[in-house]
């Protein structure tokens, strides 16, 4: 018997806390044909709904862009199936991440925890660069792309980033989840496709 569980709603809560990039959200949104609902149960959020034809079913989709930091949330959303944070968790002590995600994880199925492009301080070129003279006067070398992305990491470890995922992994089972998976990124950013990112 070929029984098929089909989503009929998807609710999905975004954080954005940088209110300077609120107003890109939202036009994002309403490109991806959302659209802009009154929502009475909270002052500072904005819902946006759009229903996706399916195949077996229509998806009602709605997302609530809530302008703050995940972690002050006074009423964090309840029965969640997936907490979703890319390029996220390495910004955070591991031991704080882990209890402000556990606010979100109450109740009687605990949620799927997803943590895509998390930095672990490994970054390069391909092909790699290696230093060069410079052009300016001033600058006697430019360094290698290891040389740079070193100093990178140092700087964000020194900015309070933790660069070793195994203690978000330990954290995280520290106060009741287990892992299911791991496994390194193939997040590559082409200079002719992504070519924003190089500039």
């Amino acid at each position: 018997d070929d029984q098929r569980h089909s989503i009929a709603r998807l609710e999905y809560f975004a954080y954005e806390s940088n209110s300077n990039l609120l107003k890109g959200c939202k036009e994002r949104l309403l490109k991806m044909g959302f659209q802009e609902v009154q929502d009475n149960s909270s002052e500072n959020e904005a819902s946006f709904t759009r229903i996706t034809s399916e195949p077996e079913n229509d998806i009602e989709m709605t997302v609530h862009l809530r302008p703050t930091d995940f972690q002050g949330e006074q009423s964090p959303p309840k029965g969640l199936d997936l907490i979703i944070g890319c390029c996220f968790a390495d910004l955070f002590d591991p031991d704080q991440l882990a209890l402000a995600v556990k606010r979100f994880a109450l109740g009687v199925s605990p949620p799927l925890v997803y943590f895509p492009i998390t930095f672990a301080g490994t970054t390069q070129f391909n092909p790699t660069y290696s230093s060069m003279p410079s052009r300016d006067p001033r600058n006697q070398m430019i360094p290698s792309d290891t040389t740079a992305f070193r100093v990178y990491s140092e700087s964000l470890t020194s900015h309070g980033h933790n660069l070793d995922p195994s203690l978000i992994e330990n954290a995280i089972s520290d106060h009741g989840g287990s892992l299911i998976s791991k496994g390194t990124s193939d997040w590559i950013i082409g200079p002719s496709s992504d070519r924003y990112l190089w500039e």
